[in-house]
């Protein structure tokens, strides 16, 4: 009875946010009718895979609208980390057209459908690697059990150990280096408990000339993140207000 409620304040929801077309988007998310997903007001058709977290992630952008925030200037640099599949990307796409977005996931199945999602979008480009505070490290990406969206990176000592799915880091710098920016406007992070590692040292060059971060803390796959990030943030001038599961850090200086 309890499932049975949830779906249909679900179903409410979807009716709510999408009018009569969310009767059928429902049909298709919800019960995996359909892997090729069209959303009003956005441009190209999404892939939301059968069976996996595709949906929770949907719900989280396109229904609780997590990242839909006002921000005072119109972004020219938005970095995805963490992008999975590519719906904040394509969210954040639709919203600001002139924007060039990065998109970072690491995980091998995630990345395959981040590019299929955002191929036809020519301000999204992708990044294959784990976001790190240190450049060229092979990281090993684990499953948590938490489904598609659960994936966590961490540094090993050789990328050719056997039945390890490997993967190279990135810094900020070295994407800030590639695409020639000198600020980041949004700075996405939702990268499963390796925002300890990317707070811990090095972000000085690029904390401070960011202008908004969102951020969801993952303290329950690994402690200190909270910590460590606040360590790092409070060094700069940065106002905050909460929005469902994530942190909206406003930098109070003109960058």
């Amino acid at each position: 009875m309890k499932k049975l409620k949830s779906r249909i304040r679900l179903f409410l929801r979807y009716i709510d946010t999408f009018g009569l077309k969310g009767i059928i988007m429902f049909v298709e998310i919800v019960f995996g009718l359909s892997e090729k997903i069209s959303i009003p007001d956005i441009k190209h058709p999404i892939i939301i895979r059968k069976d996996t977290t595709d949906k929770y992630v949907f719900r989280q952008i396109f229904i609780e609208k997590e990242y839909d925030i006002e921000f005072e200037d119109q972004p020219k640099l938005i970095i995805d980390a963490g992008a999975n599949t590519g719906l904040a990307s394509i969210f954040f796409a639709n919203k600001y057209p002139e924007a060039i977005i990065i998109a970072i996931e690491p995980e091998y199945s995630n990345f395959k459908v981040l590019e299929g999602n955002t191929r036809k979008y020519k301000n999204i480009f992708c990044i294959q690697r784990a976001l790190s505070n240190t450049a060229d490290q092979s990281m090993e990406i684990v499953s948590e059990g938490l489904g598609e969206w659960g994936f966590i990176t961490r540094e090993i000592d050789s990328n050719t150990e056997e039945n390890k799915k490997v993967v190279q880091s990135i810094t900020v710098n070295e994407i800030f280096e590639k695409y020639d920016f000198n600020a980041i406007d949004i700075f996405k992070i939702d990268i499963e408990g390796a925002e300890k590692e990317l707070f811990q040292n090095n972000y000085e060059e690029w904390l401070s000339i960011t202008k908004n971060i969102i951020i969801e803390f993952h303290d329950r796959m690994k402690a200190g993140c909270r910590e460590t990030f606040t360590n790092a943030i409070d060094k700069y001038d940065f106002s905050y207000f909460t929005k469902g599961e994530n942190y909206i850090f406003v930098n109070n200086k003109t960058v």
